[in-house]
């Protein structure tokens, strides 16, 4: 019976059933590509536009080549990378140590989401241009607000080796051992981090998650106070009141939900069989606040989740933005479905009304009220993209890699057996919005 089972599961991740065309997805994302590609270009001969706004451009990029995986979208990648590290290495549109030659809260934006981008860049090329951008600015964030599991240059390493890893590339065992170090060096710092509350708890949970991931793939060994402050914020999270009453806080439900799928992808026996129990019960709970029949339902949002995301919104309008709220259709929810549909096997409503309706090669589908951001294009089609890009990675994914996954997955849930950002590192920034005027 057991073997049954197995080859069932086999079968139904090596041959999975979407109820969408991946080809009109490669489309969408062709098109917005193309959107991209004409607007960096506007920017790049005159140098008007922010640091801050040209690192945008580049995580868009790369979260478009990461989908597309072609020579031209690698192309736009690296030039705009080349521009972006240019300025870093000139110290033009950041303030390197945070001396006081620009405002805080800018200066703080601009670190991070460049640094970022460098991560996501340098996993995915290994350029050392932005390898070293990387380590500048990590180090000047760590000085200026001290180590968290998030804004860390420990953590931008293990960001752009998960990133590596995703996209088939290779762990650095070297920077791998690193993190590991500055993990277990910095675990009250950690503990610090996430009893703040309980969006950082989620972040922490990330975090820890993407490097027990990657200390897997470069066979490196984790203390065991690190795996188990991991089990600690599993328990935590799975607990929470949004876990087990999502239409409270869809928004912050649906960063559990991907925090939780992180977890159950470390392949670290029943913990991470446990994180996947939770978010498929999760999962459930949160479908009929996402969608009913073929029509996508908004859902309360902070305004700052849209402008963090405009290149032509500064850094006040962002954080003033935190207090604020609008409606708009949740991304992170779909996303992290399409992650979870590769652990076990399930259908989702949801995932496929959300592909359908976002696969569209002509404009966009407007994802938020008008009005909600000072780019609107622009932020619809950003959000679109890190949707994509994650169905279409997974999708390329070795059916060999898949097979073992499952295979691994399914032994390890007997009971003697777990990147955005893209998205969460820059959600994380609004939850030091105090610091930062302080400082400012």
């Amino acid at each position: 019976m057991r073997k049954i089972l197995v080859f069932l599961l086999l079968a139904a991740l090596v041959f999975p059933v979407n109820g969408f065309e991946l080809s009109s997805v490669k489309e969408a994302l062709r098109s917005d590509y193309e959107y991209l590609r004409d607007m960096a270009e506007q920017v790049s001969g005159d140098g008007s536009a922010s640091l801050r706004a040209v690192a945008l451009h580049g995580i868009f990029a790369a979260s478009i080549h990461m989908g597309l995986g072609d020579a031209e979208s690698l192309n736009l990648l690296n030039k705009i990378a080349e521009q972006a590290n240019t300025r870093v290495l000139r110290g033009d549109g950041v303030d390197i140590g945070f001396t006081g030659k620009m405002p805080a809260a800018e200066n703080f934006l601009t670190h991070l989401q460049t640094e970022y981008f460098a991560a996501l860049h340098y996993g995915l090329t290994r350029s050392q241009r932005s390898k070293e951008t990387l380590n500048i600015l990590g180090d000047s964030l760590e000085k200026f607000l001290g180590w968290t599991p998030v804004y860390s240059r420990a953590a931008m390493l293990v960001t752009a080796n998960w990133v590596s890893m995703m996209t088939g590339g290779a762990v650095n065992r070297e920077e791998t051992q690193y993190a590991v170090n500055s993990y277990a060096e910095h675990f009250h710092d950690i503990v610090a981090f996430s009893t703040q509350n309980e969006g950082q708890l989620i972040q922490s949970l990330s975090a820890l998650s993407h490097l027990l991931s990657v200390a897997h793939e470069a066979s490196v060994e984790v203390p065991d106070e690190l795996a188990a402050l991991w089990i600690v914020h599993i328990e935590y999270v799975g607990n929470f009141t949004v876990v087990k009453n999502p239409g409270q806080d869809f928004e912050l439900a649906s960063r559990a939900l991907l925090a939780l799928v992180e977890a159950a992808e470390t392949r670290r026996g029943r913990y991470a069989s446990m994180a996947l129990d939770v978010a498929m019960n999760l999962s459930r709970r949160m479908e009929d606040f996402y969608s009913v029949g073929d029509r996508l339902l908004m859902v309360e949002t902070r305004l700052s989740e849209l402008r963090l995301y405009d290149p032509a919104a500064t850094a006040e309008q962002v954080f003033t933005a935190a207090q604020q709220k609008t409606s708009a259709i949740n991304i992170i929810y779909p996303t992290a479905l399409a992650r979870l549909r590769k652990l076990t096997p399930m259908q989702s409503n949801s995932l496929e009304v959300a592909v359908t309706k976002l696969s569209t090669a002509k404009g966009y589908y407007p994802l938020f009220e008008s009005g909600a951001a000072l780019s609107e294009e622009y932020v619809n089609r950003f959000l679109r993209s890190s949707l994509f890009s994650t169905i279409l990675v997974l999708e390329r994914k070795p059916a060999a890699e898949v097979r073992n996954l499952a295979l691994e997955r399914f032994v390890s849930s007997s009971p003697v057996s777990t990147a955005v950002l893209l998205v969460l590192v820059l959600f994380a920034l609004l939850n030091r919005v105090g610091v930062l005027y302080k400082r400012g």
